[in-house]
């Protein structure tokens, strides 16, 4: 039997145990429910002409300001907090903004196994 034809019918399989699943889902009373209430709303958000999103802010206005902010970090043109770290093997110490240093990557090639921001001490 050729390869594709092994295919064929190990995705008839999958879909008859697909269709079961579907009957399945279909009889439980609490799926008739949900789906009952998924097409209402549905029907009333066409019949008021309103978006999900204008929904969600009329049930969590909190909900719909926080997402319509957006998540950006710090201001373009800040700068970075720069740490200090304290190698404990050699004592050296590097203040630096970016764990991209030239010293750190000497000790990260130094150390593999260790964790370098577990050295960072507080100013």
């Amino acid at each position: 039997m050729s390869s594709l034809l092994a295919r064929y019918r190990q995705v008839q399989a999958q879909i008859k145990s697909l269709e079961s699943e579907i009957q399945e889902i279909e009889k439980d009373p609490e799926f008739l429910v949900e789906k009952e209430f998924y097409e209402k709303l549905q029907q009333l958000m066409a019949d008021y002409n309103k978006a999900t999103d204008q929904v969600v802010a009329y049930l969590l206005p909190k909900a719909a300001k926080e997402s319509s902010k957006g998540t950006r970090g710090p201001r373009p043109g800040t700068p970075r907090k720069r740490l200090k770290y304290v190698n404990p093997h050699t004592g050296e110490v590097v203040v630096s903004a970016s764990g991209n240093h030239k010293v750190l990557r000497g000790w990260r090639e130094s150390y593999p196994g260790v964790d370098i921001k577990d050295w960072i001490v507080a100013e």
